[in-house]
């Protein structure tokens, strides 16, 4: 993964690069990418009465997103599609055992409106749904458990068209997860998790 992050930010620069003049700005219609970038995980967790809070998960994330994208003089709206792999690692230390965990993938989907700033990017607001698998094990005992998380996700972007049909972008979201029970085997962990999420995406509109 992150070899794909760095090729993907050699591709935005090139890309940037070789756009050294102004070029007609398109915004709108289907589009297709892909996204690297960097996330945080942070978890409230209980383990029989035991609270472990904001448990850092930092680690990396790649992906793909498609969508469609509609212009109104100079509003912007759309609405996105988006899968990803993460690489977040934890462990919950307790007394006489340890629980490692990670988060394996996400999708999710959002709107997204804003507006076009002097027909050179466009910037927006996104709100939608997301959903993570986490997972936790005890190699000491075998015990392994894992639970998909539905969460609220926000954020805020920018796009900039760069080469013809090509387009660059950076967005930031977080997103809030609601409670789940991870339990196997007599264990029963209560995790509450939310993440936040700085990418780069390079996409293509058709």
């Amino acid at each position: 993964m992150r070899r794909f992050g760095v090729c993907l930010v050699a591709v935005v620069w090139c890309v940037l690069m070789v756009n050294s003049q102004a070029l007609a700005r398109n915004f709108d219609g289907l589009y297709a990418g892909g996204l690297a970038g960097v996330s945080t995980f942070n978890t409230e967790a209980d383990y029989r009465g035991l609270k472990a809070d904001s448990l850092g998960m930092r680690g990396e994330v790649g992906g793909v997103f498609a969508g469609y994208s509609l212009i109104s003089n100079w509003f912007y709206s759309g609405f996105e599609a988006n899968g990803a792999f993460n690489n977040n690692e934890y462990e919950l230390q307790y007394s006489s055992f340890a629980l490692k965990g990670d988060v394996e993938h996400q999708y999710g989907f959002n709107i997204r409106m804003g507006t076009i700033l002097h027909d050179v990017a466009a910037t927006y607001a996104l709100i939608g749904w997301q959903r993570a698998r986490i997972e936790l094990d005890n190699s000491a005992t075998g015990w392994s458990s894992s639970e998909d998380f539905d969460g609220l996700r926000a954020g805020l972007g920018i796009e900039y068209p760069a080469l013809d049909n090509i387009f660059i972008r950076g967005e930031y979201a977080y997103t809030f997860y609601g409670e789940e029970t991870l339990k196997d085997m007599g264990y029963k962990v209560d995790l509450k998790p939310s993440s936040g999420e700085f990418t780069l995406g390079v996409g293509f509109r058709f």
